[in-house]
């Protein structure tokens, strides 16, 4: 499975990296797992989910918990 770097996933989500990694402090939208050197990796599904989220105007309904890709 190919994974996306926070700086790619926003690009993605035509949001700044620091606007996507506050939605993640907020609780807005699910923490992605990590690698070995603790960099967080993005899955496609997970992106297209958080797009489909986005695209409703919903991000403010949602505070995830326990998310798995």
């Amino acid at each position: 499975m190919k994974y996306l770097t926070t700086l790619e996933a926003a690009h993605a989500l035509k949001v700044s990296k620091q606007t996507l990694l506050n939605w993640l402090y907020a609780g807005k939208i699910p923490e992605p797992p990590r690698n070995v050197k603790g960099y967080r990796l993005w899955s496609e599904s997970r992106v297209a989910l958080v797009k489909k989220v986005i695209a409703q105007g919903r991000l403010d309904d949602y505070l995830w918990d326990g998310w798995k890709d």
